[in-house]
């Protein structure tokens, strides 16, 4: 596992704290995270809920295909741990086969799977490519998030083990898909809304859905962002 934390600085037209560096020593995670990282803006990052961001490491091949096959202007982010503002990125894990609710022991601490990452037009800044964050999020590589159910020491190369499969077995693969990859279907939405391991942000998206008939607003999340050139 590499375990990575960063600070808030200039960037885009704000700030942010997606410029993560990787630890070289044990640190202690709490509920909150980890020391010294920073969050830049609590209302979408950061909390109990979104204490630790994990990036599967195996998604890095497939961006850097995706970019040759456009051809692409270089990204001025390499594809390696820590482009995506991860805390944490490994292999062995994607969307695909973790499950909201999933709990996974990782050094001294137990995490519970609580969200999928919800991209951002930081994304399309980060990567100087318009549509990164829209791409991350129809391809379902978004990685998520981890609760911290019970604190302790994390360090580099400690491997993450799943303890206790969620029962209701709902993959973050199946959220995305769900909440942005098809059109409106009640029982899959009903399946977020009443899921008691999802956060209330996503439950409330599906909920909104469910009560209005109307999907939700991506443009400003995905596309708010200064121009790019690609």
């Amino acid at each position: 596992m590499i375990l990575l934390t960063g600070t808030s600085r200039p960037f885009g037209d704000g700030h942010s704290a997606i410029h993560k560096e990787p630890a070289d020593a044990a640190l202690f995670c709490s509920t909150l995270g980890l020391p010294g990282d920073e969050v830049a803006d609590p209302r979408f990052h950061g909390g109990a809920d979104r204490a630790l961001h994990y990036y599967p490491a195996e998604h890095y091949q497939f961006w850097a295909h995706y970019w040759q096959s456009l051809g692409l202007t270089a990204s001025p982010t390499p594809f390696e741990a820590g482009a995506f503002g991860e805390n944490l990125c490994g292999q062995g894990w994607t969307e695909h086969t973790v499950c909201v609710g999933d709990r996974f022991r990782l050094g001294g601490t137990l995490l519970e799977v609580s969200e999928p990452r919800c991209p951002c037009h930081k994304l399309n800044t980060r990567f100087d490519y318009s549509h990164m964050a829209l791409q991350v999020q129809l391809t379902h590589r978004c990685g998520w998030f981890f609760r911290v159910i019970e604190e302790g020491d994390i360090a580099p190369g400690d491997t993450l083990e799943r303890v206790e499969q969620d029962p209701l077995g709902l993959t973050l693969a199946q959220c995305n898909a769900i909440l942005y990859g098809q059109p409106f279907n009640r029982e899959d939405l009903t399946r977020l809304a009443e899921h008691p391991k999802l956060t209330s942000v996503w439950r409330n998206h599906a909920k909104r859905w469910l009560e209005t008939g109307v999907g939700g607003d991506w443009h400003r999340r995905l596309f708010s962002h200064p121009a790019t050139s690609q």
